[in-house]
């Protein structure tokens, strides 16, 4: 029986998952009420420099479900993929200061390494039925909802927008906290 292995170093990236999903979430709230913060405002230095520290959250996260042994080999390819569109979009906050045509290009990219990647990494959590509990089915759900979260930010009003960042990050801190829950009940492992 294969099981999920919940080292320290996995507790880490869950914390850190946890830690960027609270960010976002906090962040996303707090620009409805605060116009410096507001979707389409000025880049500010240290609001990017938090969104890429909450990026950087978001890659321990996949690389705590990588390390955990949820997944299986094929599943890595899009821990890789999801990570690398999580530094793409830390890279495009950074760029955001000085270029926002660039970083508009970036977080397209990171929108697509993120979709493909959460959705790969996720059907092999599924698929391999190590990860039990609730937990297992929100890397999918993340590539699912990113999905739909890009055309609300393309076609929706901000304030919808701006909901649809707070879920987000809400999903990526459950993400994190089921992580970290998840090594108390493991299954058999499928083949």
């Amino acid at each position: 029986m294969q099981t999920m292995s919940l080292t320290p170093q996995v507790r880490l990236g869950a914390l850190l998952c946890m830690a960027g999903g609270a960010g976002l979430f906090i962040l996303a709230v707090a620009s409805l009420g605060v116009p410096e913060l507001a979707l389409g405002a000025a880049p500010l230095m240290w609001v990017q420099v938090f969104l890429a520290a909450c990026h950087v959250g978001q890659m321990a996260g996949m690389a705590a479900v990588g390390l955990s042994g949820a997944i299986g080999r094929a599943g890595m390819a899009g821990v890789w993929l999801a990570g690398a569109g999580a530094a793409t979009f830390a890279v495009a906050e950074l760029t955001a200061l000085a270029s926002r045509p660039g970083s508009e290009t970036a977080f397209g990219v990171g929108s697509l390494l993120t979709v493909v990647g959460l959705s790969i990494a996720g059907g092999s959590v599924l698929h391999q039925g190590r990860w039990n509990g609730p937990g297992r089915f929100l890397p999918v759900a993340l590539g699912v909802y990113n999905v739909l979260m890009l055309l609300v930010l393309l076609v929706g009003p901000v304030p919808l927008a701006v909901a649809a960042l707070a879920l987000n990050g809400l999903l990526w801190a459950l993400l994190g906290w089921s992580l970290h829950q998840a090594g108390s009940v493991v299954r058999p492992a499928l083949v």
